[in-house]
């Protein structure tokens, strides 16, 4: 099976304690007060190891260097002492603020765990590793990005023998092409990151972001990546969010104007009324999710919505077939499969979803399609949060 890497935020230590609220909320506290440069914040949802009697999945209410607070009724009290592990898949990194020439968290970096089959499913070794930053919605646009903000250094490895520490002492600047060359990492192994951010003496930033990627090897020639798509405030399903009702000529009719584009790459709806028994085939043009120019032929039926399989970027034209008189209307919309960025080769390949923080994996099963490289995650609630995981070529 091919390797399946993962990014955890992590922090472990002897001086955690956890604390039952009583009527107000539980608490997770920590001496050491290092919660906050961990990287842990609102809304994670945290997995709790090697405790008495709180090991299992939180959601993070609201955090605090020492403190972590947790829904009322979910922690025992239990005194610090034994060796505690806290953790959180992490897809984009926040840094916030940054001031001319600071770092961020701090000089020693924020600790991340970059893991190959963490949950033990016997995948292949991942081989030459190699990682590189990307903006948070994967694109590379951003300053911090295409100038090298980032610097990571990879030292200390964890899950047991059979994987050489790179024991890295220096940070070394990561962007889109300028990528940090990594160890192998075999089945249920990790790599211990340092990331930080150092802005130049001569900027300032706000609201700084970015993820981070990794490329392996999938032969001796083909370079493979872990894609991570991350999506927020997405519209729901809507039937004329990329023109309203279009009334038929009983002719041939291109339309250009009054276009809205979707707001995420997605598949198009085709609503049409039934008034005169309106029928033909309607012709869609634009740049698909992929940044191909691209072309789609939908037939519509009378009285009902129908929906395209092509996930559109922005869209330039629409063609209303000459079966539809003056008597009906054809409305366009957007619909809830989610288009790639990239290709993929099998269906397989997308192996991870979330909503809302939330794992959702299991909705992915037959909803992959390879050929317009789209993900079906319907039904999309307006303003949800959705972030993908999938395999492709780099």
């Amino acid at each position: 099976m091919l390797p399946k890497p993962t990014f955890w935020k992590s922090i472990t230590g002897t001086d955690i304690a956890f604390v039952s609220g009583g009527e107000g909320v539980d608490t997770i506290t920590q001496v050491a007060a290092q919660f906050v440069i961990a990287g842990f914040v609102a809304g994670d949802i945290i997995t709790v190891s090697g405790s008495a009697s709180n090991d299992g999945n939180h959601t993070i209410i609201s955090v605090v260097a020492g403190t972590i607070s947790v829904a009322t009724g979910t922690l025992n009290t239990e005194d610090a002492g034994d060796s505690v592990t806290i953790d959180t898949e992490v897809t984009t990194y926040s840094f916030g603020d940054c001031d001319a020439g600071k770092f961020r968290p701090d000089a020693n970096g924020l600790e991340i765990h970059l893991w190959n089959d963490r949950d033990g499913e016997g995948r292949d070794t991942m081989t030459s590793v190699r990682i590189a930053v990307r903006d948070p919605d994967g694109g590379a646009d951003k300053v911090w990005t295409k100038q090298k903000w980032i610097e990571i250094k990879s030292n200390g490895v964890g899950g047991g023998d059979g994987i050489e520490d790179d024991a890295m002492t220096a940070f070394v600047k990561v962007g889109p092409n300028y990528n940090l060359c990594l160890g192998d990492i075999p089945k249920e192994r990790y790599r211990k990151l340092f990331v930080r951010l150092h802005t130049p003496t001569d900027a300032e930033e706000q609201n700084i972001s970015f993820q981070i990627k990794v490329k392996h090897l999938d032969s001796a020639t083909d370079l493979i990546e872990v894609v991570v798509i991350h999506l927020q405030d997405v519209r729901a399903a809507d039937d004329d969010y990329v023109h309203a009702a279009i009334t038929g000529t009983g002719e041939e009719q291109e339309v250009t104007t009054d276009i809205t584009n979707p707001d995420i790459p997605r598949n198009a709806s085709i609503k049409t009324t039934a008034v005169a028994t309106p029928s033909g085939i309607m012709k869609l043009e634009g740049i698909n999710n992929l940044g191909q120019s691209a072309e789609e032929e939908i037939t519509i039926v009378a009285g009902s919505t129908v929906y395209g399989n092509v996930a559109w970027a922005t869209l330039s034209k629409i063609t209303i077939p000459a079966g539809v008189s003056a008597s009906d209307t054809v409305t366009i919309g957007i619909s809830d499969k989610i288009g790639l960025i990239t290709s993929i080769d099998n269906v397989d390949n997308v192996f991870k979803k979330k909503v809302n923080n939330e794992d959702k994996s299991s909705e992915i099963s037959d909803k992959v399609n390879k050929i317009y490289n789209t993900l079906d995650c319907a039904t999309i609630v307006a303003n949800e949060e959705i972030t993908i995981w999938y395999i492709g070529r780099a």
